[in-house]
């Protein structure tokens, strides 16, 4: 008579805790690299992330998040402010780093680099009078560098650069100016300004003379009774010996 063998024996309870065990030690060395410990959720789940999330990277103006490549605008004689902050999902110190050049006057602080917890930068630029002409666009490009993961992130951003020009109300202020200090020049008063190619300019016609500015330079321009156009230099200089804004 043919006997069925019996059922293979099940293992012991001591084999299936080694073996849970060993299963254990072999997920936390997994998650665990450079003494760095990552709560389990999921155990394949929360090793990809780790390993593969890379720092985050804000370029921030106007306390708006502005993105990668955008274009901050500038008037010249007035500052941009731009904070460039890294960090990390799982809270791991990262690196943050400016990767380009400055324009002239140009700073940042602390340093072109810094490391930590949410590290920041902050770039602080006030392009001067001809800027625009000059040197109209200037790229900057950052990044944020993981040494744990070994991943990095960079953005770029872009500064124009816009020229700068007198309202119509301070030029009319600085002409009101120039007819008290100089009344023997501009006579007489009361005729209004006016515009002409790139001059806003007043006439005086019992001295046969005229005060402007031209909007190509913003200089402040003379044509004297001798027929003979003066430079008098930029219109920054004078409105404020005129105590015009």
């Amino acid at each position: 008579m043919k006997t069925t063998p019996p059922p293979t024996n099940p293992p012991s309870r001591r084999a299936k805790t080694v073996k849970f065990f060993g299963r254990s030690l072999l997920m936390l060395a997994l998650l665990s690299v450079g003494n760095h410990y990552v709560p389990v959720i999921d155990g394949v789940t929360a090793a990809t992330r780790v390993i593969s999330s890379p720092p985050t990277l804000a370029i921030i103006t106007n306390n708006a998040d502005i993105g990668n490549n955008a274009t901050v605008t500038v008037t010249e004689g007035q500052t941009a402010r731009i904070l460039i902050q890294a960090g990390d999902a799982y809270g791991y110190a990262v690196q943050v780093s400016s990767y380009s050049s400055l324009p002239a006057g140009a700073q940042i602080a602390p340093s072109n680099s810094n490391y930590g917890v949410n590290p920041q930068l902050m770039l602080t630029w006030t392009p001067a009078l001809g800027t625009a002409a000059s040197k109209p666009s200037t790229a900057l490009s950052f990044g944020s560098y993981n040494y744990y993961n070994g991943l990095a992130t960079f953005k770029a951003v872009n500064i124009k650069v816009v020229k700068w020009s007198p309202s119509l109300d301070s030029i009319n202020c600085l002409f009101n100016w120039a007819e008290q200090v100089y009344p023997d020049l501009l006579t007489p008063v009361g005729y209004p300004t006016t515009v002409w190619t790139t001059y806003t300019y007043r006439w005086y016609a019992g001295t046969n003379s005229a005060v402007g500015v031209s909007s190509v330079d913003n200089h402040v321009y003379y044509l004297g009774t001798d027929g003979q156009m003066y430079d008098e230099g930029p219109i920054t200089d004078w409105l404020p010996q005129a105590g015009c804004q």
